[in-house]
Formats: C-alpha cells, sequence, structure tokens
C-alpha cells in the first residue's frame, strides 16, 4: 500500500524479505488458531505449507508466547515435494539438464519385438519429482505379468540408469540397453586386469596412470582406489565408476539397429501427449492425470490393434487377388474411451 500504484515490480533487501516472510509466518499461525479453524476446507492446505517453510520456536525467556521463524534450507522438506501450487497439490517440480519441470511425469512401458504387434504394457504416473530410477523395476515387474515370453531385453534412455538398477538387471538376466548416460564422462578410462587391479588411463594425455588400493577406517566401506595424476589433489574411483565407465563404452559400440528401437519409443510419447501443447495439461490432481494416461494408452493400443488386423487383412485379401476398402470402418467402431475432466 506504501508503493506508487503504476509500479509492476518493486525490489526489496533481503532483510525485508526476511521481515515479510516473517510476518506472513504469522499471519498463517493465527489464521489457524481461529475458533474451528479445522473445519475450513483450506486449513489443511494453509497447514501444510506452514509446516513446510516455518518453525514454531520458543519465546523470549522460553514464555508462552511462540515464535515463528523461517526455516533454514536444510531444515526444510525436499524441494520437490513441498507444494509448488495451491490449485494442485499433488504437482511437484524438479530441475532436470538445467530446465524446471512441474507439474507430473508419464512413464510408459511398452513391447519391442521387430515384425509383430507391440503393445503398450505399463503405465505410472507420479508427480514430476519422481526420479527416472525408480520407475525401472517396477516397469518391468508388471511388464513381466502381461506377456507370456520371458523378458530378455530392456532399452532405456540414460536418466534410468543407477547402480541399484544394474544390480537388479543383472539379477534377471536382462540385457539393459542405455542410449547414454547423466553426467560428463571421464577423462580416465578405466578397466580391470586379469589380476583384479585397477588400470587407469588418461584420454587427454594419452598415458596410463599407476593406481593403488586406497586405505580407509571403515571397513564396511567400498574399496576404493587412488591415482596421482600430475601436481593435481589425489583422484578416488570406486567399482561403481569402472561399471559406468564400461557403459559408456558399450553405448558408443551400439549398432543402428538398437538405436532405431529407442527412436520408436519417442513416438509413443509423441502420441500420448499429442493434444498437449507446449506440454500443459488440461487436469489438474494426480487421480485424473493416472486416468487420462490409462484412458489414452488404451486408445493408442486399440488403434494398433486396428491397424494391425487391417495390415494382415489387405495381406489376405491382395494374395487372394481382392482389393479391400479401407480399414478405417474398423477403427471407428472401437470403444469410446471417455475423457475425464
Amino acid at each position: 500500500m506504501s508503493e506508487a500504484g503504476q509500479k509492476v515490480s518493486y525490489r526489496s533487501t533481503k532483510e525485508e524479505l526476511a521481515a515479510r516472510m516473517e510476518a506472513l509466518g504469522w499471519l498463517m499461525y493465527w489464521l489457524m488458531k481461529e475458533p474451528l479453524a479445522e473445519r475450513e476446507p483450506d486449513y489443511a492446505l494453509l497447514k501444510r505449507v506452514f509446516d513446510e517453510q516455518y518453525l514454531l520456536a520458543e519465546g523470549p525467556g522460553g514464555g508462552k508466547e511462540k515464535k515463528v521463524k523461517t526455516r533454514e534450507k536444510t531444515e526444510m522438506p525436499a524441494a520437490s515435494t513441498v507444494v509448488a501450487n495451491p490449485h494442485d497439490t499433488d504437482a511437484e517440480f524438479r530441475t532436470k539438464s538445467g530446465k524446471t519441470i512441474s507439474g507430473y511425469s508419464v512413464n510408459i512401458t511398452e513391447t519391442c519385438d521387430s515384425g509383430t504387434l507391440n503393445l503398450i504394457v505399463d503405465v505410472q504416473v507420479e508427480g514430476a519429482g519422481t526420479s527416472d530410477q525408480s520407475y525401472l523395476e517396477e516397469a518391468v515387474e508388471s511388464a513381466k505379468a502381461k506377456v507370456p515370453e520371458k523378458v530378455e531385453e530392456v532399452y532405456t534412455d540414460g536418466g534410468y540408469h543407477s547402480a541399484d538398477n544394474q544390480e537388479y538387471c543383472k539379477k534377471e538376466k536382462i540385457d539393459w540397453t542405455l542410449r547414454g548416460i547423466s553426467g560428463k564422462p571421464s577423462k580416465y578410462d578405466l578397466s580391470y586386469n586379469e589380476n583384479g587391479e585397477l588400470v587407469v588411463f588418461n584420454t587427454e594425455t594419452k598415458q596410463a596412470v599407476p593406481a593403488k588400493r586406497a586405505k580407509t577406517k571403515d571397513p564396511a566401506a567400498p574399496e576404493r582406489w587412488v591415482i596421482k595424476d600430475g601436481d593435481r589433489a589425489p583422484v578416488y574411483f570406486e567399482d561403481k565408476d569402472v561399471v559406468v565407465c564400461g557403459l559408456r563404452k558399450k553405448i558408443a559400440a551400439l549398432p543402428k539397429e538398437k538405436l532405431d528401437i529407442r527412436n520408436n519409443v519417442e513416438a509413443t510419447v509423441f502420441q500420448l501427449g499429442y493434444h498437449y501443447r507446449g506440454n500443459k495439461s488440461r487436469y489438474r490432481g494426480l487421480i485424473k492425470h493416472r486416468l487420462w494416461a490409462i484412458s489414452r494408452c488404451l486408445w493408442i493400443n486399440y488403434r494398433r490393434i486396428a491397424a494391425w488386423i487391417g495390415k494382415k487383412e489387405a495381406k489376405a485379401a491382395s494374395a487372394a487377388g481382392h482389393i479391400l476398402k479401407s480399414f478405417r470402418f474398423y477403427f471407428y467402431k472401437l470403444p469410446f474411451i471417455p475423457q475425464f475432466v
């Protein structure tokens, strides 16, 4: 109220912002203490925001009067789980590849055998704060229950990579093909020799660097190796670093046939979000987004089944010397999938 009306932005010092945040916290605290406040429809949301952003501390001299103060960053819940939108409290956000992604993420699993009908076999919808790595095991296990053959190969992009997922695929004897691995590649090429000792090669200087086992005071800590490369500080490596290095070399040698499989998956994602211009959703809430994703994936499967049947009928008719009419009619006779709003 003290600013000029024609202003559209205001400058505040760090101290002024802190004071205003504290005043806002006090307002929220007293609103929640109002008689019968718990019965108000927005009480739960107000309390959640207060608990995420503020702390109640003892007043001066340890009196009964409480003091409201803003939480330090280290005291706050994970950034991806705090309320990002008061109109959609299920929505989450996270930073990926330098970009902030907000809302929800959809993970799709489909079969990818060549020369046959491939369908979507699993759909997962979670807040955008859910990491890609957490989807893989559940998606593969769900797919196993829906396909008759053994799952032998899995294709994903680099965002799904983790040590736990590597161990899972190894245990299940699954050949996991990654299109890449997040993070900057190391300049050191790592491998083990026949004696189980680490071999380190600097790809920039084109020289081998001697490595020795690093000492540790914690017997439960993973085994580490250490090198001294020039005047730089010592560099330490673990077994997971060797595994990642081997994966990068494997990815670089992937044949075109395997790369094309991943490209087909991108087409499925395009079909799923075809009507979402600018990645803007039409819905709010996790349940509605799950219903939308399942309905949309059912439609994609129906469309593929119709096209597959039409293709087989056309092939059979061609062999018999007949000409079939367009199979578009076949598609439009499929059950209508409602849009949930």
